[in-house]
């Protein structure tokens, strides 16, 4: 694979932390975290950092939102529970610490990790629920790693370095507001052109919706050949059933 870059990382986070000492140890655990849960003790043993350094460290994670932590008060068989006399003689509880969601996120395209996390999503799958960012995260990586698809990732989006779109997008994807809302203003924008644009700029405006709407008909033409292909697949096949 290509050697990496900003855009390697899903979250700028990331990048902040990497960037820094204290943020690196916090990516060292991140990472060890990643092979299931795990006390401070073994952390510490694992890692080489100091148990005062571990206590500040998953202090940092659990704060930022990474790391979760659960109470288990012997290490049994899978199901097993202590009695209450086990229980007694156990003393103080141990906390272990796992990544959440969050953190499986942000370590999830960190280079000494993400060819393994296959592994990752095994050791993790009765801890934390998989979710949608998860299968998005390993659908961009699986991109990222293949040699046709990858050089698409950098996609330029139509005519965004135009001052005329800039300025009139709000007006074409409307989002929240619905077409019938913002078309119903399209006489009061022009109007607005007219009394605000020289003449001599007008047509810049016009011509740059021109340029982008062919670019537009591509992306829908793109939308429908795609949609196709998708209909191959069993779960599209059984959503058309049940939704045409």
């Amino acid at each position: 694979m290509q050697r990496d870059s900003r855009e390697d990382y899903i979250d700028s986070k990331y990048k902040r932390l990497i960037g820094n000492a204290r943020g690196r140890k916090l990516i060292q655990v991140l990472r060890l975290l990643t092979e299931g849960i795990m006390t401070k003790k073994e952390i510490a043993r694992r890692t080489g950092f100091s148990a005062s350094e571990v206590r500040e460290l998953v202090k940092k994670g659990l704060v930022d939102g990474y790391i979760e932590r659960r109470t288990k008060e012997i290490r049994g068989k899978p199901g097993r529970l202590p009695s209450r006399g086990q229980r007694k003689r156990a003393g103080r509880r141990s906390y272990y610490y796992y990544l959440n969601g969050d953190g499986k996120w942000l370590i999830r395209l960190d280079p000494e990790v993400r060819d393994r996390w296959d592994e990752v999503e095994i050791a993790y799958e009765k801890l934390i629920e998989h979710t949608i960012f998860d299968s998005y995260a390993n659908l961009v990586y699986a991109i990222r790693k293949n040699a046709e698809l990858r050089k698409y990732q950098k996609a330029d989006y139509f005519m965004d370095d135009e001052l005329q779109r800039t300025v009139l997008n709000p007006f074409l994807y409307v989002g929240e507001y619905g077409a019938k809302e913002v078309t119903q203003l399209y006489d009061e924008l022009v109007r607005v052109i007219k009394i605000s644009v020289r003449s001599e700029d007008v047509i810049g405006y016009y011509s740059a919706l021109e340029e982008s709407l062919k670019e537009l008909n591509t992306v829908v033409d793109c939308h429908k050949a795609l949609m196709e292909k998708m209909r191959t697949l069993p779960e599209v096949q059984e959503y058309l059933c049940k939704h045409v």
